[in-house]
């Protein structure tokens, strides 16, 4: 059905192309900021795997060698040892030291780095008696 427009006035239903570009402009600031957001829980996520892996190929390596005997010669004041994981991703660094001042027990520091990040861990071994 068509409408008459009596002395040549225009219908005014709708929206102006100046709103709709308002619309589109406001709309796209708050995309970017979703997509902003989403690619920083992405490098969050990707840290927090990368830290995760760090301290439980860490907390085997404190296991292995928890395992080992007090008087395991591994363990003698002063040794050290260094590893890297097959990717070539992290490096492990561990050193042995007699505690002080409690006798019969030796310090344990495990160390895993990756870039800037580190994972660190101490623990105490106890003589068996």
């Amino acid at each position: 059905m068509k409408k008459n427009y009596p002395n040549n006035t225009y219908d005014t239903d709708g929206f102006t192309i100046l709103e709709i570009l308002i619309a589109m402009s406001i709309f796209a600031i708050g995309i970017l900021g979703v997509a902003k957001m989403q690619l920083t829980a992405v490098n969050d996520n990707t840290g927090t795997r990368k830290y995760t892996e760090a301290s439980a190929w860490g907390i085997s390596q404190i296991e292995r060698i928890m395992a080992t005997s007090y008087d395991d010669a591994s363990l003698e004041d002063g040794e050290s040892g260094s590893d890297t994981d097959p990717q070539e991703i992290y490096t492990i660094n561990w050193s042995v030291t007699e505690s002080d001042p409690v006798p019969d027990v030796k310090k344990i520091e495990i160390l895993v780095s990756w870039g800037n990040q580190k994972f660190e861990a101490v623990y105490y071994k106890a003589k068996d008696y």
